[in-house]
């Protein structure tokens, strides 16, 4: 008998705790939301509600390969075609998703540019399942102050940096794996779903990868290129040796890091060509005469980042 009471005490405790461990986990479930890499999303969420709506021709999704690689200042400057990038550190296709979707709320673009690093950077499927499944482990700090020092808006959301180290390792670089590399099948999913609904909402999906000597190779490019085949998406590799001579693209100068990301000099290179490749394949018109846009080329023809002459 008193083995009987014991037992219906320690259910009853079990039963007791997991009450409340749900009733805890409810206020963390709509934090999901925001995004596995919360806090740089809800930073990068709150530059685009500030926008006037329906200003954006085109937008930039991805983690740091984008944010260092595309300048929309530059883009409105050269092109006349208005932008926004969209990256944060680490994001990885599922924020990019949540960044789309924040996006299609108040703007219309008309095309979205996708920086291929983004699908090989999703977390571990297990702990993504389980963070999903209990948010308040993943998301009890959403509320806390955001530590990023990163201030990218004056920039329409890019993260340009003048400093120059050099990459020094092989100039084949992409042939360190030739095998197919493929996107693992959390990311894969998710960007199944951006092409959805890019596809919805007639929006032209153009996937690209920015120069990275350091974690870009011709297995990864036989991925996206094969994906991007079987969906009709249009796909640039800048790392692809006739696109590096077409920019004009140099290690020696145009990386900040040693190989991985661009400085300001590459940047300016990778967004002059993707911006006349998008000019010539889509319907994209000058808006330099439009008077929505002339505070950010005013931006432009007044920054120092652009001043002729200057490349560094």
């Amino acid at each position: 008998m008193g083995h009987t009471s014991s037992w219906k005490k320690v259910i009853g405790f079990v039963l007791a705790f997991c009450l409340l461990f749900c009733v805890a986990n409810l206020p963390f479930y709509s934090l999901r939301d925001e995004g596995y890499q919360f806090i740089s999303s809800k930073r990068k969420t709150q530059q685009i509600d500030s926008l006037k709506d329906h200003i954006l021709d085109v937008a930039f999704l991805g983690d740091s390969e984008c944010w260092a690689a595309f300048s929309p200042l530059q883009l409105l400057g050269e092109e006349g075609i208005p932008s926004y990038n969209c990256a944060t550190a680490g994001q990885w296709t599922g924020d990019a998703l949540i960044l789309l979707n924040k996006v299609m709320q108040t703007q219309s673009p008309k095309v979205i540019v996708l920086e291929t690093s983004t699908l090989y950077s999703s977390p571990n499927r297990y702990k993504y399942a389980f963070t999903q499944a209990f948010p308040i482990f993943h998301y009890h700090d959403f509320y806390r102050k955001d530590s990023n020092t990163v201030k990218d808006g004056y920039t329409l959301g890019a993260n340009l940096v003048k400093t120059t180290e050099a990459y020094t390792g092989r100039a084949d670089y992409m042939l360190t794996e030739t095998a197919e590399h493929p996107i693992d099948k959390l990311g894969l999913s998710k960007l199944n779903e951006i092409a959805q609904r890019c596809k919805e909402e007639n929006i032209q999906l153009v996937l690209v990868s920015s120069p990275s000597a350091l974690t870009w190779t011709q297995g990864k490019h036989l991925a996206v290129a094969n994906w991007c085949t079987e969906n009709a998406v249009a796909y640039v590799d800048c790392n692809e040796e006739d696109i590096m001579k077409q920019m004009g693209f140099d290690w020696s100068t145009d990386t900040r890091d040693g190989g991985d990301h661009v400085n300001l000099s590459g940047s300016k290179k990778v967004t002059a060509a993707i911006g006349r490749y998008l000019k010539k394949n889509y319907d994209l018109s000058d808006q330099r005469e439009n008077a929505d846009y002339s505070t950010w080329l005013k931006r432009y023809q007044n920054s120092k980042l652009y001043q002729k002459g200057e490349q560094k």
